[in-house]
């Protein structure tokens, strides 16, 4: 994934830097607001996107805060596992003002750059799996905890864009089209998770997701679990 090669900085172009965050309500202290646009575009995290993007206490206008939607993209390009902080508020935000978005006609780059977005979070599938061992280590009374890497956040963003309220569907449905299409062990396997984790959004949306058709398939390809056996038994079990 490379959001640098898209159109996000046509957004800059129309929504350059303010000079300081007008809070329209009375939540933030001049210091906190003024703290926060002092910080290079390099040193925000996703508390503070988290916070910038917050539609219901914001500490700022909607131009003030739609100049950071490019770099907001790029963190989570870069830090995904960040993204528990920001994700909700920071779609929220997109959802509410996509209509003052798309009368500058660049909310079509915010929708292109959110898939973009969903196919590099899934440009790997790896599975991280903890012993008992590793467990007690990190003092968890489980006998075992497995997750794929990028799941929560994919996950989350599609069900977040999914929601009434937002109402950003597009972006969830070229996606999923598209991991159909490759029909690679990679993307197979993004499906399961996929429908593992999430499957009543999916329903909700009425994407099908044919989890014995895709077994199927990567047996074909020679695929048997065997690397990753917690996780692989766990969803063998379930469907």
């Amino acid at each position: 994934m490379n959001l640098k090669n898209s159109d996000l900085s046509e957004i800059n172009r129309i929504y350059q830097k303010p000079m300081k965050l007008s809070a329209p309500i009375w939540e933030y202290s001049d210091k906190f607001l003024s703290s926060l646009i002092n910080k290079s575009l390099e040193e925000l995290n996703g508390v503070d996107y988290g916070i910038i993007f917050n539609t219901n206490l914001p500490p700022c206008t909607f131009q003030e805060a739609a100049y950071f939607i490019p770099a907001s993209f790029y963190y989570l390009e870069k830090s995904p596992e960040d993204s528990g902080e920001m994700l909700e508020n920071w779609v929220s935000f997109l959802g509410l003002h996509q209509e003052k978005l798309r009368e500058k006609n660049i909310f079509f780059i915010i929708e292109n750059c959110l898939l973009d977005l969903l196919i590099g979070l899934t440009n790997t599938f790896k599975v991280v799996e903890f012993d008992k061992l590793k467990c007690q280590e990190k003092g968890w009374r489980l006998d075992y905890f497995v997750y794929v890497e990028n799941s929560a956040t994919v996950c989350e963003l599609i069900e977040f864009l999914s929601r009434k309220r937002n109402d950003i569907k597009s972006p969830v449905f070229n996606f999923i089209d598209t991991l159909k299409k490759y029909k690679t062990d990679k993307s197979l396997k993004w499906l399961l998770e996929i429908n593992d984790q999430i499957s009543h959004i999916l329903m909700y949306l009425d994407i099908d997701i044919p989890t014995d058709t895709i077994l199927n398939e990567l047996f074909e390809m020679g695929f048997d679990g065997g690397e990753d056996p917690l996780y692989w038994n766990r969803v063998f079990d379930r469907f």
